[in-house]
């Protein structure tokens, strides 16, 4: 048993489940995990772009006031 399917025996006997349940179960996880690795994808970009705007004030030397807004 590979470890995919080991992460189902804790809550499942997969030996009850129809295939047909076993399927559905298999592919609400990859969405679930597709979902949630675009999320964390989406999360870096921001923390990217705001890093690179953050760098190019930096490299510009631009004096920054306590009223200067930063839009990102």
């Amino acid at each position: 048993m590979n470890n995919f399917m080991k992460t189902f025996t804790h809550k499942v006997n997969l030996e009850k489940l129809t295939k047909k349940e076993l399927i559905e179960m298999i592919e609400n996880r990859k969405r679930n995990e597709d979902s949630y690795i675009g999320k964390k994808i989406a999360s870096l970009q921001g923390q990217l772009r705001f890093a690179e705007k953050i760098i190019s004030l930096l490299i510009s030397k631009k004096p920054l006031h306590v009223t200067d807004t930063l839009r990102f």
